[in-house]
């Protein structure tokens, strides 16, 4: 599987992504990392976990969160934890709700014990506010709000589970929800240090969606593959004969070599503002080889500052490797995604003597 890779001059922000050429017959969970990653420790921020379906109704989602993620609970009812993206079927038309215009807020957890989609205590509730503000059918958005609560718990670790750390659930027919309305997208675009990971061990951490479908019996689980840690490593040595730095690092995803990406080098002689840190940086590109590794020479006379910056594509479609059994859900793994990344390097300077 191979990414398209690029220079990153700004944060990657996901609101979702376009509709379809072609229906998705079965629901397509995403989760994908913080638009930046800084190959400094081991903690992955985790940006925006989302869904979509085309074909049938979602009556409820039950998402598993793998071991080494930790979800900030205890915060003040009313506090912002991030905005969300909807898109919703709904009296004869379809509505979106733009991320820019909505809120995902702390809600009190005692006031939700005794609903009916996840009854008892949590650790927290959040709650996705949104009005409309796209009409995808004639006319202007009609007033047709949401309110839809999220229920976060903690949860011990087992094989019932997949060894999962922590529980959200949320169903699309509580109070709050339109009557009749079919959610066709939704995306929790999270603030920083809400949700995070950190992995024991390089390898493959898999979110577990369990989809009910409305008026059926069984469940359906799609997947969302977070490889991970993601590693950018650079080095510089100077080489006076040659008035130039040979520069060398490796690249890994997940434990393992990322192979065949364009990874851009800037370098510059003073540090300055922007997504490199250097003041009118040059460039040069290197390509990773099937070891990961990356090698490129680039001139000096002076001492020099380098960082390396690498984006791939958000996602990536690996149903047939990545629904391996078991499954959490009665009907199997249906559907599987791979998170892609945006990471860079820290700053590396060259002393030239």
């Amino acid at each position: 599987m191979h990414r398209a890779a690029g220079v990153v001059v700004a944060a990657l922000v996901v609101v979702g992504s376009p509709t379809p050429q072609q229906p998705f017959l079965h629901p397509r969970l995403f989760v994908l990392p913080a638009a930046l990653q800084q190959s400094v420790n081991l903690v992955e921020g985790i940006g925006t976990i989302g869904f979509e379906r085309d074909v049938d109704a979602t009556a409820k989602l039950v998402l598993y969160a793998p071991q080494g993620t930790t979800i900030q609970v205890g915060q003040t009812p009313g506090t912002v934890v991030g905005s969300p993206g909807v898109r919703i079927d709904v009296a004869g038309t379809t509505l979106a709700y733009n991320p820019r215009n909505v809120g995902l807020t702390v809600a009190d957890p005692a006031s939700y014990a005794t609903q009916t989609c996840d009854p008892g205590s949590h650790a927290t509730v959040w709650l996705a506010h949104a009005t409309p503000t796209k009409n995808y059918g004639v006319g202007p958005p009609p007033s047709i709000p949401i309110t839809l609560p999220i229920y976060v718990d903690k949860i011990t670790p087992s094989q019932a589970n997949m060894f999962s750390s922590y529980e959200l659930q949320m169903c699309f027919g509580s109070v709050g929800w339109p009557a009749g309305a079919v959610v066709r997208r939704l995306t929790l675009n999270l603030s920083p240090g809400v949700v995070a990971e950190q992995p024991p061990s390089p390898g493959n951490y898999d979110w577990r969606g369990v989809f009910t479908t409305v008026g059926a019996a069984s469940t359906l689980e799609s997947r969302a593959i977070l490889p991970l840690p993601v590693d950018l490593v650079l080095h510089g040595t100077y080489n006076r004969a040659r008035k130039a730095i040979a520069v060398t690092g490796t690249l890994t995803q997940g434990g393992r070599p990322v192979a065949g990406d364009s990874v851009v080098i800037a370098y510059g002689t003073k540090l300055g503002a922007g997504w490199f840190g250097i003041a009118a940086p040059k460039r040069a590109l290197a390509r990773t080889t099937a070891q990961g590794r990356i090698v490129v020479s680039i001139p000096a006379t002076r001492t020099t500052y380098i960082r390396a910056s690498l984006s791939t594509l958000s996602m990536a479609y690996v149903d047939a490797t990545g629904c391996a059994p078991p499954s959490l859900a009665t009907d199997g793994c249906v559907t599987a995604t791979e998170a892609g990344f945006t990471i860079r390097n820290s700053l590396v300077k060259v002393a030239v003597p």
